[in-house]
């Protein structure tokens, strides 16, 4: 049989990166929508590269009982206002190579109609798979009929996908419980992603910036240079 790689994260806010690097590597990338909200949490903000500084970029949410929601029913708040989103990424980046090609695409989604958080994230992911040329299938956790919990969850998602191995983040070697991926015959692997290291480093460069750092500065290079020195442990 051959091999099949599924990787699953939670929806967040214009990530980092490495979230992408996880999409790029697998055949099938599961959205978590149907786990509860954390916070902080990446699904709500993102970091921004303030000349050479990390700025929080947040989303406001409606906090009416947000503990006990899954993320697909968090809704915005009723103060949540795009126009501040958009200045803050404006005075961040607007002497950027790129500013003009990525600023139109970006703006006009935080200008849209959106409901909920699911909804404004979702938009920015497809944006951002389509800036990196990102092609893998998305399936929405909510469409699996698979258990709560941590480790025995991924199991089964793996399963309901016919995947045989799972991509982790390095930091999932703190709390995958390995075992009982071995029970089900499917691999664990860990990808490090290390700091990019061609031009883009010209820059003042902030580890774990939002992936609009990366497209204001390199553009249609960003999935060459997102790819250039990540190792498979």
């Amino acid at each position: 049989m051959a091999e099949k790689v599924l990787a699953a994260h939670q929806p967040n806010f214009l990530p980092w990166g490495g979230y992408f690097i996880k999409m790029l590597y697998s055949d099938v990338f599961v959205i978590l929508d149907d786990v509860q909200l954390s916070r902080p949490s990446y699904t709500t903000r993102t970091q921004i590269n303030r000349q050479g500084q990390g700025k929080w970029l947040s989303v406001s949410i409606a906090n009416k009982g947000h503990m006990d929601k899954k993320i697909s029913d968090i809704e915005l708040s009723d103060s949540f206002d795009a126009e501040v989103l958009i200045r803050k990424i404006e005075q961040t980046y607007k002497s950027c190579p790129f500013f003009e090609e990525v600023h139109d695409g970006l703006t006009k989604i935080f200008r849209e109609s959106h409901k909920t958080l699911l909804g404004l994230n979702m938009a920015l992911l497809e944006w951002a798979r389509d800036w990196l040329h990102i092609k893998t299938p998305l399936v929405f956790s909510s469409s699996c009929d698979v258990p709560a919990g941590r480790t025995d969850r991924l199991v089964e998602l793996c399963v309901s996908q016919d995947a045989t191995v799972y991509l982790s983040g390095a930091g999932g070697k703190n709390y995958n419980e390995q075992e009982m991926f071995q029970e089900r015959g499917i691999d664990v692997c860990y990808t490090k992603v290390p700091f990019f290291d061609l031009e883009y480093l010209s820059q003042t460069f902030v580890a774990g910036c939002s992936i609009v750092d990366l497209l204001f500065h390199t553009g249609h290079d960003s999935q060459k240079i997102l790819m250039s020195g990540v190792v498979d442990e």
